[in-house]
């Protein structure tokens, strides 16, 4: 054919009588039976279709890897030395429910850098034909320096103070903070106590 045949479905090759002959004679070839092929449905890539965290994380406890359909792994021993975060001493834990692969490393990191997560080739398997998946990509995942608690630095008027009319509270942090937008059932109150 001029293009691929991709619609599923059997095909039949059917060639004129007489449109193929012997070359030394020009005698007229006869073709033995019919010839049919199968074409099938193509199959989904069995991929890697998500990996979270997407974002910088000051600490990394669980790293999700969705699969484009279910799977199996190898969690035996030697399998699970073999999945790692960063470094082989990274150890981690594994749980595979239906598509997804958790990864839990056996204590969190929170040491700054990058860390790569390594599964080798073969070790997750398409769980409806055991085909091996295909790592489409390099995940490193980003651990940054955690950010010191924000803390209230003064509440004007005090705590203790006793005022005659209260119209404006102030609150310093010492961070500069944003505010975010309010939604219609979010606000702030002032709650009389008595």
């Amino acid at each position: 054919p001029f293009n691929a045949i991709n619609t599923p479905g059997e095909y039949k090759l059917v060639i004129p009588e007489g449109l193929i002959t012997r070359k030394s004679n020009g005698e007229a070839v006869t073709m033995n039976g019919e010839y049919v092929f199968t074409v099938k449905e193509a199959e989904a890539p069995f991929e890697v279709v998500a990996v979270t965290p997407t974002e910088a994380v000051a600490e990394l406890t669980t790293v999700t890897v969705e699969f484009s359909e279910e799977i199996e792994g190898t969690f035996d021993m030697m399998g699970m030395t073999q999945i790692y975060l960063g470094t082989r001493s990274n150890g981690c834990s594994f749980e595979v429910n239906g598509k997804v692969l958790t990864i839990t490393p056996f204590n969190a990191i929170n040491t700054p850098g990058e860390y790569k997560l390594v599964i080798p080739e073969g070790l997750i398997t398409r769980k409806s034909n055991g085909e091996a998946v295909t790592m489409n990509g390099e995940y490193v995942f980003t651990v940054k320096e955690a950010e010191a608690p924000l803390n209230v630095v003064a509440v004007t008027p005090a705590e203790d103070e006793v005022v005659n009319s209260l119209r404006e509270i102030t609150i310093e942090f010492d961070a500069e903070i944003a505010v975010k937008e309010l939604s219609g059932t979010e606000r702030i109150s002032i709650q009389y106590l008595g």
